[in-house]
């Protein structure tokens, strides 16, 4: 876990590294910030897939399918909020 944790150290570092600005430049520089923002929370969520997989959806739908002594095949569908 060292590697993840110095990962996401360092990702969330350099994103902290957006200079203090006053209201009217930081204003103006919005859009900039947004971007650098999502890109921050895009190579966050890059560090956290590779370490744990991708996340399943809010609503995962799972088919479990199975044959039982006789050969005969059955199957049974969940949605998992």
């Amino acid at each position: 876990m060292g590697s993840l944790s110095a990962g996401l150290h360092a990702a969330l570092r350099d994103s902290a590294e957006i200079p203090s600005l006053p209201y009217e430049a930081a204003n103006t520089l919005l859009h900039t910030l947004r971007k650098t923002k999502e890109e921050s929370m895009q190579r966050i969520y890059a560090i956290l897939t590779v370490a744990f997989g991708v996340p399943c959806s809010l609503t995962a739908h799972f088919t479990y399918e199975y044959k039982d002594k006789g050969g005969n095949a059955h199957s049974h569908s969940a949605i998992v909020l």
